[in-house]
């Protein structure tokens, strides 16, 4: 599928999900571990694929630490609530725009936009960036990266 998606110009991107608000108890592994074996995961198929990654789950994990009363999951603690889905939408801008989503030109769905864009009061989430070079080239790479 990669060789396709090259072959038609486009650049390969892996979209690394959040993981469930309570972990995944089957397996022993709480919201932390699961997270951290989901990033794993995308970093190899990212490694084996010459893809990139969007860090949404990363993204997730510092709205969380931030904000930790933020609704980001439904009440399944799977499925992203309003506020989970508008923190994909940020992360997902910031990585086609190499712009904030953070600022006065831009809509939220609601009284939470605020929080989830600029969690921890720096624009954690709005500060996330494409890196200085060209996402081109075969070398695997997190699309996004933290200042």
């Amino acid at each position: 599928l990669v060789g396709e998606i090259r072959a038609g110009g486009a650049i390969p991107y892996l979209l690394e999900t959040w993981a469930h608000r309570d972990g995944w108890p089957e397996q022993s592994q709480d919201y932390a571990r699961m997270q951290a074996a989901i990033s794993r995961a995308d970093d190899r198929a990212a490694g084996r694929s010459g893809s990139f990654v969007i860090p949404v789950g990363e993204a997730w994990q510092h709205v969380l630490a931030a904000a930790p009363t933020i609704g980001l999951w439904q009440n399944d603690g799977s499925h992203p609530a309003l506020a989970g889905t508008y923190l994909v939408a940020c992360v997902l801008y910031a990585t086609m725009t190499h712009e904030s989503p953070v600022g006065p030109r831009h809509g939220g769905p609601g009284r939470d936009d605020g929080r989830v864009a600029a969690a921890d009061g720096r624009g954690r989430v709005g500060e996330l960036r494409a890196p200085g070079r060209p996402v081109t080239g075969t070398t695997p790479s997190r699309a996004l990266t933290h200042p």
